[in-house]
């Protein structure tokens, strides 16, 4: 009982990072089992406080910086002119609706045939397209545009409200 709570006492002022009292290091002297275990703990505890650094593999650094640049070219943006995000919605948005409209206008619907049996296409119907589209050219990027602006507008109303603010605060 006395070996283990001495081998508890040189345990406990290690961890503390003290030095043994003299009463325990001449127990130590004494005894050939403590010397050992005061030996081996010291040894495990260098061991654990500084661990050796596994060494790293010769080419580890060029492997990395190869992975780099091959992520850099994946995510790299093409240098030039890019639309904004909203025109390709927009342009097929515009296509789907003129093709609807063309579909409608030129539905076989009952019109007078000739006599040759033969329906004669009308010039009105081409008019009414034709100003449908002119309509529609007008219209569709306004349409397009107006909730941007108005929210263009509002953050522009914030930030005047802001600095006004931040001006009317100002010593």
């Amino acid at each position: 009982m006395k070996l283990w709570f001495a081998k508890f006492k040189i345990s406990t002022t290690l961890d503390a990072q003290k030095s043994l009292p003299p009463s325990m290091q001449r127990a130590v002297t004494n005894s050939a089992e403590l010397r050992r275990f005061a030996d081996n703990a010291r040894e495990l505890d260098d061991a654990l406080k500084h661990p050796p650094l596994p060494a790293a593999p010769a080419g580890l650094h060029q492997d990395i910086m190869r992975a780099v640049r091959r992520a850099d070219r994946a995510t790299a943006r093409p240098v030039g002119f890019q639309w904004p995000r909203w025109i390709p919605a927009t342009a097929l948005a515009s296509v789907l609706l003129l093709g609807a409209l063309w579909f409608t206008l030129h539905q076989p619907d009952g019109l007078p045939t000739s006599a040759g049996g033969h329906t004669e296409p009308s010039l009105a119907g081409a008019t009414a397209a034709l100003h449908e589209s002119s309509r529609m050219v007008r219209t569709t990027p306004v349409a397009a545009m107006e909730p941007l602006m108005t929210e263009l507008s509002r953050v522009q109303h914030d930030l005047d409200s802001a600095t006004q603010h931040l001006l009317a605060s100002l010593p």
